[in-house]
C-alpha cells in the first residue's frame, strides 16, 4: 500500500536576515550601533509575520561575513535579506552568498525622507546613507556570479529614535508602505517554495495518447520544485477516500474557501 501522507498546512518561510555595517564606526560615534540595532530589530519584527526569522545581527567584518554564512546555512533558510544600515565594504557581505545560496534580497530602506539638515552630523549622517552601499555590493554581487533584487523605499518606523535628529515616523508614507508590500511577496514566495518542497503529489492514470501538453516529467518536477511525485492506483485513492473523516472533509473545505 502507497504511504502517501495527507495533504498538509502550507510551510512557514525560514527567513535569513542581517544588517550591514562598517565596524571601525561604533568607537568612533557612540550611539550610532544600538541606533542600528533599533532598525534591525524593527525590521526583524516586521518580517516575523511572513516566516521564521533567523536574525544574525550585525556583520561589520569579513569575518563576520563568513560565520552569517554558515548560520544561513545551518539554519536551512529559504531566503536572506540584506539589510543596509549605513555604508559598509562590499568585502563584508559577499562572503555570506558565497558560502549560502539562498535567494538574496537588498532592503535599501531610507529611515526618513529628508534629514535635519542644521542638526546633522556624521554620525546622524551615517544612521541614513542606507544607499550609498547599494551600488557597491551590486557590482561586487554581479562580478561574481550572485543573483539578487533590491527593494527601494523607507523603513517604515512607528517612532522617532532618540538617536534620531529628524522625524522618523514613516510607516504611512507610501514609499514605506510599497516596500513592505514588496518584501511581504518576497517571503510569500519563499514560503511557496518551502511549501512545495515538503510536498506529495499524487498522480493517478494515464492521459490519452498524444496529449503531449498533459504529460509530466516527475523528475523534473521534483528537481525544480523538491515535490516527491507518487503514482497512484485505483485502490490507493479509494483507501484514503475512506480514511477521511467528516471532519477533515469540512475543514478542508473551510480551508479552500478562505485561501479563495
Amino acid at each position: 500500500m502507497s504511504n502517501l501522507k495527507k495533504i498538509k498546512e502550507p510551510k512557514r518561510a525560514r527567513i535569513g536576515f542581517y544588517s550591514a555595517g562598517l565596524c571601525t564606526y561604533w568607537e568612533q560615534f557612540e550611539g550610532l550601533y544600538n541606533c542600528l540595532i533599533g532598525y534591525n530589530k524593527f525590521i526583524e519584527k516586521k518580517l516575523s509575520q511572513w516566516g521564521e526569522v533567523y536574525n544574525f545581527g550585525m556583520v561589520d567584518t569579513e569575518e563576520k561575513g563568513r560565520a552569517a554564512g554558515e548560520f544561513f546555512n545551518k539554519s536551512n533558510v529559504d531566503i536572506v535579506f540584506s539589510h543596509t544600515a549605513t555604508y559598509y565594504t562590499s568585502a563584508c557581505v559577499l562572503p555570506i552568498h558565497q558560502i549560502n545560496k539562498a535567494p538574496t534580497v537588498i532592503l535599501n530602506l531610507q529611515p526618513t525622507p529628508e534629514m535635519a539638515y542644521e542638526s546633522t552630523g556624521t554620525d546622524r549622517w551615517l544612521a541614513q546613507c542606507v544607499g550609498c552601499s547599494v551600488p557597491e555590493i551590486s557590482n561586487a554581487f554581479n562580478r561574481a556570479g550572485i543573483p539578487f533584487r533590491v527593494v527601494n523605499g523607507l523603513l517604515g518606523l512607528y517612532e522617532t529614535p532618540t538617536f534620531a535628529k529628524a522625524d522618523e515616523v514613516t510607516e504611512k508614507r507610501p514609499e514605506a508602505m510599497k516596500a513592505w508590500k514588496e518584501i511581504e511577496e518576497w517571503c510569500v514566495a519563499a514560503s511557496v517554495q518551502r511549501t512545495l518542497k515538503w510536498s506529495r503529489f499524487g498522480l493517478l492514470g494515464g492521459y490519452y495518447s498524444g496529449m503531449l501538453d498533459m504529460y509530466s516529467d516527475f523528475t523534473m518536477l521534483q528537481a525544480q520544485t523538491g515535490m516527491d511525485v507518487e503514482i497512484l492506483e485505483m485502490s490507493d485513492l479509494d483507501y484514503y477516500l475512506k480514511s477521511v473523516t467528516e471532519k477533515e472533509v469540512q475543514q478542508k473545505l473551510q480551508q479552500i474557501q478562505d485561501f479563495f
